[in-house]
């Protein structure tokens, strides 16, 4: 059965503005501390009672969001409204890709949306996308917010879990200190922010690569092709998770993985195959749609720049690494854990994708968590302070730096190297333990 879990490892708008958006995720905090009882944290509380304490306060939080900022008409709305027309249109059996046809959905709304984008999603988003059309605009709004939410609060629970980080809090010397760095590292996260306030669909992404590894952690054959057509919802936005694609996919030999790769394989058609029943022709529209040259926080992007004539440098760093990376498993097989999708691909790929923005650097959030749960796990006070110092001080660096979004590209270089750092010695702790025949526990500084 496959398991992407290692048991030998582990027992562009400005974001300044952004900031007040960071106490949303207060309830992330409770969350894990309940999976252990609040033990840990020095509290005890009965589980049923701080299930309902955590419940209260996150349906009061989630009012007062949806209340105080939804209905202002503010919060939630730009690209928001894009998908929603686009969706919309497609429903309608319009072409969602034609500006005049947006123009006039946008001219129709009772609200002052100003200068709104083109819709430049791929036609298979459409099949997501499709239930925004179902709703007005003016429910789906705070609706969207809700979900939006929901999906990221989630995310962070099931990171917490595929990664035992209710067995690593409950062993750590100062369990209270590694609980509070990871919910101040969620909540003072300005690519969650900035994801929330534009209305954007990254969420998706993040919940679904979230729930796809948790039910990979069950290690069954029936919940490996269940993870495969969760993994598929993130096709969304393919571009953005690639290298992890890739990784994946490199496992077929591997006859654990062939179900997850089927269903995957499904999934993804059935995505496909969808929005030719909107408009058999929503493919060739979708190729006659010219793609503005987007200035992105990614390396391609960067590389583009020097040389805009030659349109190809965008790809180059993504097909340079899927090319250097297939060689290296057909010399030297890769293999694939859950640290080494979360804590190296994940990053990697955001990194070196062609298109990508400061909103998507949400899908960093796991990549943080592992980084200080494996940190907390070591037991060295320097090395989990100078990591959760990196990763808070990354999060202020895009609060209070540049507006424009493309001078944020150093933010996943952040997160990979204090992952990368932390993982190798980890890694390092782990084998000095086994070479002397004592069980991995937490090691003195």
């Amino acid at each position: 059965m496959p398991s992407l879990y290692n048991p030998d490892w582990a027992g562009c708008p400005s974001i300044s503005d952004d900031w007040p958006f960071h106490f949303l995720l207060i309830p992330a905090q409770l969350v894990p501390c309940g999976a252990i009882g609040l033990n840990g944290c020095g509290v005890i509380i009965r589980r049923p009672v701080l299930e309902s304490i955590v419940l209260v306060l996150l349906v009061v939080m989630l009012g007062y969001i949806v209340v105080s900022m939804a209905s202002a008409g503010e919060f939630g709305v730009t690209d928001l409204i894009t998908l929603w027309a686009g969706a919309k249109i497609a429903m309608d059996g319009g072409n969602p890709y034609d500006a005049a046809t947006l123009d006039r959905v946008y001219d129709s709304l009772p609200m002052d949306v100003g200068r709104q984008n083109r819709f430049w999603y791929p036609p298979w988003s459409l099949s997501l996308l499709i239930f925004f059309a179902l709703f007005p605009i003016s429910v789906l709004v705070p609706l969207w917010m809700l979900v939006n939410l929901l999906f990221s609060v989630l995310s962070v629970v099931l990171v917490f879990k595929i990664f035992h980080g209710d067995t690593i809090v409950r062993r750590a010397e100062h369990p209270r200190a590694v609980l509070l760095t990871i919910a101040v590292f969620v909540i003072s996260c300005s690519p969650l922010a900035v994801e929330i306030k534009l209305g954007q669909v990254t969420s998706i992404v993040l919940a679904s690569l979230g729930a796809a590894l948790f039910v990979l952690a069950r290690r069954s054959t029936n919940m490996s092709v269940l993870a495969g057509v969760i993994l598929s919802a993130s096709l969304l936005k393919p571009h953005l998770l690639f290298l992890v694609y890739l990784l994946v996919v490199l496992q077929i030999h591997d006859n654990a993985y062939r179900g997850l790769l089927k269903s995957f394989i499904i999934g993804a058609l059935l995505l496909t195959l969808f929005p030719l029943v909107i408009r058999f022709d929503i493919y060739e529209l979708f190729r006659h749609a010219a793609l503005p040259p987007f200035f992105n926080p990614t390396v391609g992007a960067w590389l583009w720049s020097l040389n805009p004539e030659h349109g190809f440098l965008r790809f180059l760093p993504a097909v340079v690494t899927a090319v250097v990376v297939s060689g290296y498993h057909l010399v030297r097989r890769i293999r694939v854990t859950s640290d080494i999708l979360v804590g190296v691909a994940l990053p990697l790929s955001l990194i070196l994708t062609p298109y990508a923005w400061t909103y998507d650097y949400m899908l960093l959030i796991p990549t943080a968590i592992l980084t200080l749960l494996r940190a907390a796990e070591i037991g060295s006070s320097r090395l989990f302070v100078g990591v959760s110092v990196a990763l808070i001080g990354a999060n202020l660096g895009i609060a209070f730096g540049p507006a424009e979004m493309q001078y944020s590209w150093w933010y996943p270089f952040v997160i990979l190297f204090a992952s990368v750092h932390t993982l190798g010695r980890w890694r390092a702790a782990a084998a000095s333990q086994k070479s002397t025949g004592v069980p991995f526990a937490p090691i003195s500084r």
